[in-house]
């Protein structure tokens, strides 16, 4: 973020002082008229409400472009946690949420740089937000992501996560890199009331996922609560 600098503050201040200093010279030196008080009093006043005026026109703009900080990831531009923490508040519709990530991130990350893996994450993010039509793509944080769907129709969900498994079919070119990915997804449908916490429907779906990882990546899974036993007793396993 650019620092804000207050440089209105060169002029304002200094002219305010100086039309004070004339005025009082003036007012000591020549016989004055009340008009002439009155103006320097409207001038002062006129000074100080555009030094004011300015100064919240600035403050503004240091808000919103701190709050593009927060809910904008820098890196892949897509709205962070904290946007989807602050959407799934809205009382006004229903939801489904799946939970993704990169098969084998790190293996990439490790081996061709971090260049390459966050080149790679700028690409998947790309290619998730130009895919998925009917929810809202979110960087959750490292190579997770997660989409608000704002619909419990699982017909609606499974074609667009359908669209992005094609997609994931053909390589993704990285400078002289052409690298095969693919992304593994649970998905939980919100069949709760809206004061479901998030974090529950997120530790759902990443169930979900988790069992996509054990029977070979590279698909999606609504979550089953008969699946929590199971991969629990997987994640005991490994």
């Amino acid at each position: 973020m650019k620092q804000i600098r207050f440089s209105f503050t060169r002029w304002i201040i200094p002219l305010i002082i100086v039309v004070n200093v004339v005025f009082l010279i003036i007012q000591f030196t020549l016989p004055l008229s009340i008009w002439l008080i009155q103006i320097s009093e409207i001038t002062t006043i006129v000074l100080l409400v555009v030094f004011l005026l300015k100064i919240r026109k600035k403050a503004e703009t240091f808000k919103a472009a701190a709050l593009e900080q927060i809910f904008q990831d820098s890196l892949t531009n897509l709205p962070t946690r904290q946007k989807l923490e602050l959407d799934y508040q809205n009382p006004h519709y229903e939801c489904s949420l799946a939970f993704g990530d990169v098969d084998n991130f790190k293996f990439i990350n490790d081996s061709l740089g971090h260049k390459i893996g966050d080149s790679l994450l700028k690409e998947i993010a790309r290619l998730l937000q130009d895919t998925i039509q009917s929810g809202t793509v979110y960087r959750w944080g490292g190579d997770e992501f997660v989409v608000l769907f704002p619909t419990t129709n699982q017909a609606i969900i499974a074609n667009d996560l359908d669209k992005v498994m094609n997609q994931f079919k053909k390589h993704i070119q990285i400078d002289d890199l052409k690298l095969h990915i693919s992304m593994s997804f649970g998905v939980v449908v919100d069949t709760f009331s809206r004061d479901s916490d998030l974090s529950n429907l997120l530790r759902f779906a990443d169930i979900a996922m988790y069992d996509v990882k054990h029977k070979g990546k590279s698909a999606y899974e609504f979550y089953d609560p008969s699946t929590n036993y199971k991969v629990l007793n997987l994640i005991e396993y490994d």
